[in-house]
């Protein structure tokens, strides 16, 4: 696996590769998050995207975000990725401590059509985009984040019973 010094995984990691090393994992991990970061348009990304058993879409939490969100969930219905939407909790994560109407706005919009639609209330330690250290975080985002993957993990089991 190749990595760039910004730790992303280079173009060289092919979708085969990439299931060789998350089967290994599995052994020992019930559960892998993968970002895929913007760009979803390798072999790679799409591999990943096919397999998912859920999906946490992170946008934020403003009436452009929603708008930019609801372009890529429209993406993901036009390029065979249905039945992944429907495996989808959205995370609308807020950038102020004060959220305005932008916030409940962008909730009404994408939860329209019965998506799970969760927000990430603004937190100072998230705010500057740094490492994620859990400790560190507030209750309220705690509890958020909780709720997202309690939802990611219900809708992992609706495809498995499937």
């Amino acid at each position: 696996m190749s990595c760039n010094p910004d730790g992303e995984v280079g173009d060289e990691l092919s979708f085969e590769e990439f299931q060789a090393a998350t089967g290994r994992l599995s052994r020992y991990f019930s559960t892998s998050v993968i970002d895929c970061g913007a760009g979803l348009v390798t072999g790679l990304h799409k591999g990943i995207l096919s397999s998912a058993h859920a999906q946490v879409f992170v946008a934020p939490g403003t009436a452009d975000g929603a708008l930019s969100a609801r372009a890529a969930l429209r993406w993901f219905a036009e390029n065979g990725f249905v039945s992944l939407l429907a495996r989808t909790v959205i995370a609308l994560a807020a950038h102020t401590p004060n959220p305005d109407t932008d916030l409940d706005r962008a909730r009404h919009l994408l939860a329209a059509g019965g998506r799970s639609v969760e927000i990430v209330p603004y937190d100072r330690h998230l705010a500057p985009g740094v490492t994620i250290s859990a400790g560190r975080l507030g209750a309220a985002t705690r509890t958020a984040a909780t709720r997202i993957a309690a939802q990611a993990f219900s809708h992992s089991l609706a495809r498995n019973a499937s």
